[in-house]
């Protein structure tokens, strides 16, 4: 998948996912699960950090624009971004997997791999090569201390 590398935002990688999950609720009914309590306390979770990442982003005074990594002004590793490396995507798949609670329909979750898959693939390996070109060995240290996901 290198030829999408970069060129499909996450932003619309995740509305993809999210449209997908709710034709899959409304076309193809399994068992219902009652996990829409969950639904709540996940989307707090993601709008954490999915915000939480841009503000720290802005307040480095860096790029959010997760399309053209080398236009990063620095390595961010306040905030969220010392509990993930990638939490504005963290949080989109936990909303995501909100969603998909939300909706009660256990054929709905496929999307949540698919979403990881596709941020993965199309999205974090490419920005990941850039950092390690940009910030050399800050960024193979700051990989060491803090994980991709959690």
């Amino acid at each position: 998948m290198p030829s999408l590398a970069l060129k499909i935002p996450p932003v619309i990688q995740l509305v993809i996912t999210l449209i997908l999950a709710y034709l899959l609720a409304k076309f193809y009914h399994g068992p219902v699960w009652p996990l829409a309590i969950a639904a709540l306390p996940l989307t707090v979770a993601a709008l954490f950090f999915m915000l939480g990442g841009v503000i720290a982003c802005r307040r480095a005074q860096t790029t959010v624009d997760p399309r053209d990594p080398s236009k990063a002004q620095c390595l961010v590793r306040r905030g969220v971004f010392k509990y993930s490396r990638n939490p504005m995507y963290l949080g989109m798949l936990l909303l995501q997997t909100a969603f998909c609670c939300y909706l009660h329909e256990i054929h709905a979750f496929v999307t949540v791999p698919l979403l990881w898959f596709s941020l993965r693939e199309l999205q974090i390996k490419s920005e990941e090569q850039s950092l390690k070109e940009l910030f050399g060995e800050s960024y193979l240290q700051y990989c060491q201390q803090v994980r991709r996901w959690l």
